[in-house]
């Protein structure tokens, strides 16, 4: 019996060490997708930052940027640019779905990846200065930002073993490939239909990345989709100019009318909000110092208009002020304030001013039209023979009142209310 027992157990302890012994099944394979849409603001750093980072943490084959973008700023994307080129996972860009390109930024942020892909019917270039930069520039500033930024792609592309001497067209020449020339040119990799496919063709890829030889395993890869948070999703939202110009021009209203007004409430507390979401959302655009001047400037005008008597000249100054400022803000033709907002805020802002806050000036300066101090210096109708008491007629009212000088006064004369005490009224002859 015991000899049976010592057989079954050998026999289990075989086992289980064949089982725990052998190989284990290799971890499910990972992708991290990542998609940048619109232009390149500097929420699209902290984002692309954080979802290598998590790649990383979880062992990821690579990181997959779906780009479609008209491109954007040109601090932005040398930080992008940098963090592509010292990760420590390959990162692959995919030009997708079809209708999307890859212009001015998008051009660096592909050359910049380890593998590019594009989807049919798209397209990549146009990456001139105007395009990543000032709109006003010297002839000279506009060759040296060309010179710099032609060395630094085509630094990235030898780098990535990408065609570099179509880089120069890209720039001075604003070229734009469809996605068979951009293969045919070497600027990307493959062609596909979808994400599918790429991960197939990057299946046993090997990539060499910072002294680090990878082999991808992506055939049957997982994708994480990882998504901006709520937080990045709001900073993005706000660092569109439109956006963010209407947040402080609702602001300074808010306020206006609060200062306008005795006491501080929602309306106050609304333009304080207001105006430090804006604050945020300036921060991620290219603001130029001229046009805040000339856009506070004008403000200040408007509001003078009220206090003082010019017959409306310096209300149309400011606003004058204002819409050269608000065309003057955002020194980038990307990034530029539609003209029609422009426009209706600066007749709402005229209209507003006009209106709403000429109203309740008006209000504070005028006589108090509540209790019986209103009467005071109003001309009353005697009613009852004033001896000197009496009863006068004003506002629809018959009140007590008495003479000044205790003179009589006779009925249906007029009186002038010198004083309102309690519930009599001082009263002169006129």
């Amino acid at each position: 019996m015991f000899r049976k027992i010592l057989i079954i157990y050998l026999f289990l302890l075989i086992v289980n060490f064949a089982v725990y012994s052998s190989p284990l099944k290799s971890k499910e394979s990972l992708v991290y997708r990542l998609t940048i849409k619109g232009p390149i603001v500097p929420i699209y750093y902290d984002y692309l930052k954080d979802g290598i980072e998590a790649a990383i943490n979880n062992n990821a084959e690579c990181v997959l940027i779906i780009i479609d973008t008209p491109g954007g700023l040109l601090e932005t994307t040398r930080e992008i640019i940098q963090l592509f080129l010292n990760s420590r996972i390959p990162i692959i860009t995919y030009i997708s779905p079809s209708g999307s390109h890859a212009a001015s930024a998008g051009v660096f942020i592909v050359y910049a990846s380890d593998i590019a892909a594009m989807a049919k019917a798209t397209n990549i270039g146009s990456a001139s200065p105007v395009n990543l930069g000032s709109t006003e520039m010297s002839e000279t500033m506009k060759n040296k930002i060309s010179n710099d930024i032609i060395a630094l792609l085509q630094t990235v592309a030898r780098q990535n073993n990408r065609n570099d001497s179509i880089v120069i067209d890209f720039i001075e020449k604003s070229v734009n490939l469809d996605e068979q020339k951009a293969k045919e040119l070497n600027v990307i990799n493959y062609i596909v239909e979808n994400t599918e496919e790429l991960l197939k063709k990057l299946n046993n890829q090997k990539i060499s990345k910072n002294s680090i030889d990878y082999v991808l395993n992506t055939e049957a890869a997982k994708v994480i989709d990882y998504k901006m948070s709520i937080s990045k999703k709001i900073l993005f939202l706000i660092s569109n100019p439109n956006i963010t110009y209407i947040l402080m021009i609702l602001g300074i209203w808010a306020l206006i009318y609060e200062f306008s007004s005795p006491g501080f409430g929602f309306a106050g507390a609304t333009g304080v909000v207001c105006l430090v979401i804006a604050f945020f959302g300036f921060q991620a655009l290219p603001i130029k110092a001229a046009g805040a001047i000339l856009l506070i400037v004008g403000l200040i005008f408007l509001i003078l208009e009220f206090f003082l008597a010019t017959a409306g000249i310096v209300g149309i100054i400011g606003l004058i002020s204002f819409i050269l400022g608000s065309f003057m803000l955002i020194d980038d033709v990307m990034f530029k304030i539609s003209l029609p907002i422009i426009i209706a805020t600066a007749v709402f802002t005229f209209l507003y001013m006009v209106f709403v806050i000429g109203a309740i000036l008006k209000a504070r300066h005028s006589k108090p039209v509540i209790g019986s101090e209103y009467l005071k210096d109003e001309i009353a109708v005697v009613r009852k023979k004033l001896e000197p008491e009496g009863l006068v007629f004003v506002e629809g009212e018959l009140w007590t009142a008495r003479a000044v000088n205790e003179e009589t006064i006779e009925e249906n004369e007029k009186v002038k209310i010198c004083e309102v005490k309690g519930l009599k009224l001082i009263v002169k002859k006129i």
